[in-house]
C-alpha cells in the first residue's frame, strides 16, 4: 500500500514534493511539531475573480461511490472518499479534454482534520477540502474555480466555509486569503499531543469535538 501511494504522488506532485512529503512524514513520527491555520470566509465576503481561461474546463459533481469508482484518478482514490460519501459529503472534480486533473471536497455537519481534531459544523457551516490540483494544471487558479463551485453549489443556508493549511503551504494560504478568508485559528500538533489557539473574533466558526 505504501509504495502503491508513493508511485501515485510521483505521478501526480512530482519527485519534488513527493520527497517533501515523506520528509515532513518521517520528521513527524520522530516528534517534530507541525502547524496547521484554520480559515474561515463568510459566504457573501468571498470574492472571485473570473479566468477565462476556466471555460475549457467541465466540472462533475460526484455524491455517490460508484461514480469514484469509474473515475481514472488514483490521487483521488487516496482519500477516505467511501466514508466520507456515506456520511453525506461532495466531490467536484474538474475535467480538461475528458480527463480528471483536479478534485475538491466539501463536507456537512462534521469533519475530522488529521493532528488538528473533529469540528462540528451545524446546519450553517461547511468544511473546504482536501483539494488537489495535478502538477501539470497548476498556476491557472483552478483551486479558485473549486472554491466558487462549492460555494456556488452549497446549500443555502450555508452561511460559511472552514478549512485548514498547513503553514508552509504559502501559496494556498495566500490564495484564501485573497478571496477574503481570514485566520482564525492555529494548531500545533507534536506526536499525539494537539493545542490549538482560536482567535476571540473566530470562537463562533471552531466548535471542536470533545
Amino acid at each position: 500500500m505504501i509504495f502503491r501511494k508513493i508511485r501515485v504522488f510521483i505521478e501526480s506532485d512530482g519527485w519534488i514534493n513527493t520527497w517533501h512529503y515523506i520528509a515532513n512524514a518521517i520528521l513527524s513520527i520522530l516528534g517534530r511539531p507541525s502547524k496547521t491555520i484554520c480559515l474561515y470566509g463568510i459566504r457573501d465576503k468571498i470574492v472571485f475573480k473570473q479566468r477565462e481561461h476556466w471555460k475549457m474546463v467541465s466540472i462533475k459533481t460526484i455524491t455517490n461511490v460508484d461514480e469514484i469508482e469509474c473515475i481514472d484518478f488514483p490521487r483521488l482514490k487516496l482519500q477516505s472518499y467511501k466514508n466520507w460519501l456515506d456520511s453525506g459529503s461532495i466531490c467536484h472534480v474538474l475535467y480538461i479534454e475528458n480527463k480528471p486533473i483536479a478534485y475538491g471536497w466539501m463536507h456537512f455537519e462534521e469533519h475530522g482534520v488529521n493532528k488538528v481534531g473533529v469540528f462540528i459544523l451545524g446546519n450553517n457551516m461547511a468544511w473546504i477540502g482536501p483539494d488537489f490540483v495535478h502538477k501539470r494544471y497548476r498556476g491557472l487558479a483552478l483551486q479558485q474555480l473549486l472554491l466558487q463551485t462549492r460555494i456556488n453549489n452549497a446549500p443555502k443556508e450555508v452561511s460559511a466555509f472552514i478549512t485548514s493549511v498547513n503553514f508552509r503551504n504559502i501559496a494556498s494560504l495566500k490564495s484564501f486569503k485573497n478571496l477574503g478568508f481570514q485566520e482564525g485559528a492555529i494548531s500545533w500538533a507534536k506526536r499525539y499531543k494537539v493545542k490549538i489557539e482560536i482567535a476571540d473574533g473566530a470562537k463562533s466558526y471552531f466548535n471542536l469535538k470533545k
